[in-house]
């Protein structure tokens, strides 16, 4: 596994995002790669930017219940006993990008980090830190066999590390470690009829590859094809009509390979100058690997966004769909949220509002629902000297009556999470900051086996040096 994981590292590149549902037809929808402003170090397509950093400080925490390590630098520690210490925390970052061409880049970021702690409250650890979204990259390469007629192909890599729970769901405050290397190549093919009306293929295969044997179950192979038609009417008004089909093939013997297919018609307008909106209805049906008799199900989608000035947007999502299931073939999946957000020359606002329901189509799993409300907050005081940043979030997981088969306890028993800080921080000289956050983390349940708080108080001092 370890080798594996070592030749894996050496070839990481990344997604190409092809978006199907924009407001012009999906020909003209390509990208162009820009360089980064963040690079001191150019050689040719290579951008690069080395930086050091050394914190050192106070914290202090305290912990009661069950808990879960912290989590720094999407790495988690392990901690040994409550109370005050005094860390000395080096990283040393690395953030690497090639700039291949104008279809074609690699991100290579990471960094290494030592941790030390005097007092013993936190193991001293060594390690190399990837970013939160992993080891990424795109590679693509776009031509034209005829004219009006746009092929891509491209080969997707990310690297990375999630922190889920037993349903793969993001629980940075109680979910188990996930790393794994996903791979999607394929081929999406575009051609304009007339000036208003697009006819587009696509075909991919997507493996995915955890690393630690635990998640065994997540080794698949995923092979999808689409074919769609799309029409402008008028300049702010479009609709489409496509067809999806998806075959999952898995490497472990005792989970039922499947396939299903979706029909949808969707459409999308520009309201006014500011506000569009889009909705979708369809039809999807499982062919192979039912795991009881859910059959075809009705989907759909609808959206509004409006951008209430030039600096504050929100928008309104739901989403009625049928996925692949993390530990079910599929699950019918019911979700609303909203998202405002308002940015300032050094700060921002933002609020997020969430609610799912999800239904495997399993007699061995039962459904649940999440609820989340988020809000962070960040700008500047006293002109500029003084930075405050902040936030709080709650989520809620409801589970519906399990039966006798149900094992974990994430899935039988109901549990909220409520996460708070409060931080500021002020420049002293050019490259010397200093920090101070509190931060709260309590978890409750009908379960004691999943209750805990932690509360971490620390000031610390942040020497930065670009080379």
């Amino acid at each position: 596994m370890k080798s594996r994981r070592f030749l894996l590292l050496l070839f990481i590149f990344a997604l190409l995002a092809v978006r199907l549902f924009a407001q012009t037809l999906r020909y003209s929808n390509h990208r162009t790669l820009e360089i980064p402003p963040w690079a001191t170090l150019h050689i040719g397509p290579f951008f690069s930017d080395i930086s050091f950093r050394q914190t050192a400080g106070y914290r202090y925490i305290r912990s009661s219940g069950t808990g879960v390590d912290f989590l720094r630098e999407n790495n988690r520690g392990i901690y040994e006993k409550d109370g005050y210490d005094f860390p000395l925390i080096s990283r040393l970052d690395f953030r690497n990008y090639f700039l291949i061409s104008q279809r074609m880049d690699m991100d290579l970021s990471l960094s290494v980090n030592y941790e030390h702690y005097p007092r013993g409250t936190q193991k001293d650890s060594f390690f190399i830190a990837i970013p939160e979204e992993g080891l990424i990259g795109d590679l693509s390469f776009m031509f034209q066999p005829v004219p009006f007629m746009k092929n891509t192909l491209y080969d997707n890599f990310v690297y990375r590390t999630d922190y889920i729970d037993t349903r793969g769901i993001p629980d940075l405050y109680g979910g188990s470690e996930y790393e794994y290397f996903k791979n999607t190549a394929g081929v999406n093919s575009d051609w304009l009829i007339a000036d208003d009306q697009n006819v587009g293929f696509s075909f991919s295969r997507t493996d995915n590859l955890p690393m630690d044997d635990m998640f065994s179950n997540q080794e698949y192979i995923t092979y999808s094809e689409t074919v769609l038609y799309e029409r402008r009417f008028i300049p702010f008004l479009s609709a489409g009509i496509k067809a999806s089909f998806s075959q999952v093939d898995y490497e472990i013997t005792n989970r039922i390979d499947s396939s299903a297919g979706e029909y949808l018609l969707y459409t999308q307008v520009q309201l006014t100058e500011r506000t569009s909106a889009g909705a979708g209805i369809g039809y999807s049906d499982v062919f192979s690997g039912l795991e009881d008799n859910s059959g075809g199900r009705i989907v759909g989608n609808a959206y509004l966004k409006t951008q209430l000035s030039q600096d504050m947007l929100h928008s309104l999502v739901y989403n009625h769909s049928r996925e692949r299931g993390f530990l079910s073939n599929y699950e019918m999946t019911d979700v609303y949220s909203y998202e405002l957000q308002k940015k300032f020359v050094e700060g921002f606002i933002s609020i997020k509002l969430s609610h799912g329901k999800y239904d495997p189509n399993s007699d061995l799993l039962n459904g649940y629902n999440n609820s989340h409300i988020g809000f962070d907050f960040s700008f500047p005081l006293i002109i500029s000297l003084l930075k405050i940043n902040g936030g709080i979030s709650y989520d809620m997981r409801e589970n519906s009556v399990a039966n006798e088969a149900m094992r974990e306890i994430e899935n039988i028993a109901d549990y909220d999470t409520l996460v708070s800080y409060l931080g500021t921080g002020t420049k002293v000289m050019k490259n010397l900051d200093f920090t101070i956050l509190y931060k709260h983390v309590e978890r409750n349940s009908d379960d004691f086996r999943l209750e805990y708080k932690t509360d971490i108080f620390s000031a610390d001092f942040i020497y930065r040096c670009a080379f």
